[in-house]
């Protein structure tokens, strides 16, 4: 499957948003994007997919009606530092804090085909053209419910060392995220918040407990 390892020291069309409140969901796909300019400087980035099986959407793709789950991503700053976005939502999902150890080096595809549960959020923004848009944001993510969904499709991991031979797999965007200057701000910070596609050509931006919610042996990854 290869490896996306990180550590703690380190608009398209109209459409649809996920319809706000809490959803099962299960991880399809992890992509490195490499490191990308923020008005703190360039960062490392990785971007994370998740379906959501019970939002159904249709699309034409290939010249086929395809019905499939509704999709968000959410791009995160590859560090599992103690402030790091990422370290807290893998901590929420997981129930448990890291230990020493994996902080040390923590493999990001482990969360692959995992199941959870995503809080979503809906946010008023203005477009990039001026337009008024509502923006479904994974406010949180949560250890998978009592009947997590079954996944749908493939796994999909892309890193540039360990999986290269998936960059053709990806969405356009995501290739084209891919090849971003580090002077393109504009589109990095697009890329700050939640992307919901409804096909490979459509994309749209958009406190820690100590107690385990896991036995060890139930902790997905």
């Amino acid at each position: 499957m290869g490896h996306s390892y990180i550590s703690d020291s380190g608009g398209g069309r109209n459409f649809k948003p996920v319809p706000a409140g809490l959803h099962q969901a299960r991880c399809d796909m992890v992509v490195s994007i490499g490191e990308q300019e923020t008005p703190w400087g360039a960062k490392p980035k990785h971007v994370l997919r998740f379906q959501l099986p019970s939002v159904r959407v249709d699309y034409e793709k290939d010249g086929q009606q395809v019905n499939a789950p509704a999709i968000v991503y959410q791009t995160y700053t590859s560090s599992l530092h103690e402030k790091s976005g990422l370290r807290k939502a893998l901590e929420s999902w997981r129930g448990k804090k890291f230990t020493g150890d994996e902080l040390q080096k923590f493999d990001l595809a482990t969360v692959l085909g995992k199941a959870c549960q995503l809080q979503i959020i809906h946010i008023e923004k203005v477009d990039r053209r001026g337009q008024p848009k509502t923006y479904a944001n994974i406010n949180a993510i949560l250890p998978a419910g009592d009947s997590p969904p079954a996944l749908e499709g493939e796994t999909l991991l892309y890193d540039p060392i360990d999986a290269p031979e998936n960059r053709d797999k990806l969405p356009q965007w995501l290739k084209d995220k891919l090849n971003v200057g580090a002077n393109d701000m504009m589109l990095e910070a697009e890329t700050a918040g939640i992307y919901q596609r409804m096909d490979d050509a459509t994309r749209e931006p958009g406190s820690d407990d100590d107690k385990p919610m896991f036995e060890d042996d139930e902790i997905p990854f």
